[in-house]
């Protein structure tokens, strides 16, 4: 939308959002909650354009629910969708849905795969953002570390320019955001969920 998130003002960008967990519904539902918390007519603002059972276009935005592994044509599909639509970020919503067959404890592996999609990303000069999970014990843990805690090998933090890290307890509202960034160093953001705004502050 181009407004201000967490206190950053944020730029109208194109996006291509993998949501492969989710189901067209649970977006749509959760894209009009969001819309309403912000005092967004989202019909009006970007009305939405069929692009196939699995693909819905909201404007700048495009969403995708099914995508190949990267095992198998998914990285392919991928540099064919960035060089047609060239978007500005694309969401890769989760890691673990997209990989495939991939051993995500192999070092070798996920240093490779790794560099490719950074590769990718830099080659359209857009912004890649996967979405992992933590090892479970570091939801609560004080001392927790964004690379540290990723699921799987930590080569899969070693590639990339920035790690993020959400931390909360089990049904609280309030979280911390951990960054680890090359160009940034580390940093805390304090974060509370707004059920109503549908939103973090």
């Amino acid at each position: 939308l181009g407004t201000t998130f967490l206190g950053f003002e944020v730029p109208r960008l194109k996006i291509l959002y993998l949501a492969l967990e989710d189901t067209p519904y649970r977006i749509a539902d959760r894209l009009r909650k969001l819309a309403k918390g912000m005092g967004i007519d989202l019909d009006q603002l970007l009305p939405p354009a069929n692009g196939g059972p699995d693909t819905v276009h909201y404007g700048d935005v495009t969403i995708v629910t099914a995508w190949s592994y990267l095992s198998e044509h998914g990285m392919g599909d991928l540099r064919a969708t960035m060089d047609r639509d060239r978007p500005d970020v694309v969401i890769i919503d989760t890691f673990s849905r997209i990989l495939g067959r991939g051993d995500q404890m192999d070092q070798q592996e996920m240093t490779r795969t790794m560099a490719a999609l950074q590769r990718l990303a830099a080659e359209h000069q857009a912004a890649i953002l996967l979405i992992d999970h933590h090892r479970k014990s570091a939801r609560t843990s004080p001392d927790a570390d964004p690379i540290d805690d990723i699921m799987g090998s930590t080569a899969k933090a070693g590639v990339v320019d920035c790690a993020m890290g959400l931390y909360r307890r089990h049904n609280q509202n309030e979280a911390k955001l951990k960054l680890s960034g090359r160009d940034f160093g580390d940093s805390e953001l304090t974060i509370e969920w707004d059920p109503n705004a549908f939103c973090w502050n």
